[in-house]
């Protein structure tokens, strides 16, 4: 069975430290919009932390793929990055939660290492912490 941490994030919440669960998978679920800047600092943090597959569920994929692999870039050259260092992003903009669950636990994999925990990153303004964990848990 697969161990998964939700953290639900707003505009003000502080970033939790999670480094000690690296490296994992990411799901980013982004159901309200946030500032370009926050956007930043919560995709550097994911990056920092040590997420190495990040799928991203939003209405804005396109916007947090690019902030997430500039993280990665800021963080370790292109021409310096060896492949275990590299963040790989997965979009799926108009997915249900249940289809992006049933993606992320059977096929989110890094191509270098192996990823036996996954974090769940919530962007609402109310937390989805039963739901989001009585779905992964189902799946």
């Amino acid at each position: 069975m697969q161990s998964m941490k939700y953290i639900w994030l707003t505009d003000a919440t502080d970033l939790p430290d999670i480094n000690h669960y690296a490296p994992f998978r990411v799901l980013l679920s982004v159901d309200e919009a946030v500032s370009t800047e926050r956007q930043q600092q919560i995709s550097t943090w994911l990056v920092d932390m040590g997420a190495l597959h990040v799928t991203i569920r939003s209405e804005d994929c396109l916007s947090w793929k690019e902030s997430i692999r500039q993280a990665n870039l800021d963080r370790v050259k292109l021409d310096e990055m060896q492949p275990e260092q590299f963040v790989m992003i997965i979009t799926h903009p108009f997915e249900g939660l249940r289809s992006v669950f049933r993606q992320l636990k059977k096929h989110a994999r890094h191509t270098h290492l192996e990823l036996d925990f996954t974090i769940i990153v919530h962007l609402a303004s109310q937390s989805s912490d039963v739901e989001y964990h009585s779905i992964f848990s189902r799946l």
